[in-house]
């Protein structure tokens, strides 16, 4: 392999190690995950919230059947002595119905109440199940993404490694002085050869003489692009 040919392949070298280089930060750094991550973070607010709402109705409940069972005592009380004939005063009897009647509209109402908490408890418990059910498919899936990212990430690690032992190889065997061309043309202008493609440097995208071009499909010496500088190469397989 001629140096010029060699200059071709390293670039190419590059180019692969830049990309996977590229390919490994945006596994790293994944949306999909990052996604999912933000889902799970969300589901677990609501899970949280729905628990909570839970509890909460559930020392509802607790608190009315107390109250319930309190109200209901004193009714019969109520109950029993207004049945009993010890009370022959008039407004006492009346008061005593009144209250017996405020009494059993008050445990309707918390009948009512418990009724509307009792249903809304179901749709908390099954609001719960399914909550639960997403973020253990969101967990799964996250693990199975972020497993599947290492992997690929380490697949493409050991190939940038690969990469980077050819490049040096090649290196190592080209002419001290061109070597430094190189690199400081890959530093200055990323990319440090320039194919001719329709007699233009694709670099520049400028017309090259046909002094030079005569050379670079004649010969494997080194020419330059007289505008921008680069590297030129010439495919000579694809004429």
């Amino acid at each position: 392999m001629d140096q010029l040919q060699m200059l071709w392949k390293i670039q190419k070298y590059d180019q692969y190690i830049e990309q996977s280089e590229q390919q490994v930060i945006q596994l790293e750094s994944d949306e999909e995950t990052e996604n999912l991550e933000l889902k799970i973070r969300q589901t677990e607010y609501d899970l949280t919230n729905i628990k909570t709402q839970l509890e909460l109705n559930n020392v509802k409940i607790q608190r009315y059947n107390k109250k319930l069972e309190q109200l209901n005592y004193n009714n019969e009380e109520i109950e029993k002595r207004l049945y009993s004939g010890n009370i022959t005063d008039l407004d006492q009897l009346t008061h005593m119905n009144k209250e017996n009647k405020d009494k059993k509209e008050e445990i309707k109402k918390i009948e009512t109440e418990l009724l509307e908490i009792m249903e809304t408890l179901d749709d908390l418990k099954e609001s719960v199940i399914n909550k639960e059910k997403e973020y253990k498919e969101l967990k799964y899936l996250l693990e199975n993404t972020k497993k599947k990212n290492s992997q690929e990430g380490t697949e493409i690690k050991s190939d940038i490694v690969s990469y980077k032992e050819k490049r040096e190889k090649l290196l190592n065997n080209l002419d001290e002085t061109l070597k430094k061309k190189y690199i400081k043309l890959s530093k200055n202008k990323g990319k440090a050869v320039a194919e001719v493609i329709d007699n233009r440097c694709t670099g520049c995208h400028m017309g090259i003489p046909l002094s030079i071009l005569s050379k670079l499909k004649k010969t494997n010496k080194v020419n330059y692009c007289d505008n921008c500088g680069r590297i030129l190469y010439y495919n000579k397989k694809e004429e």
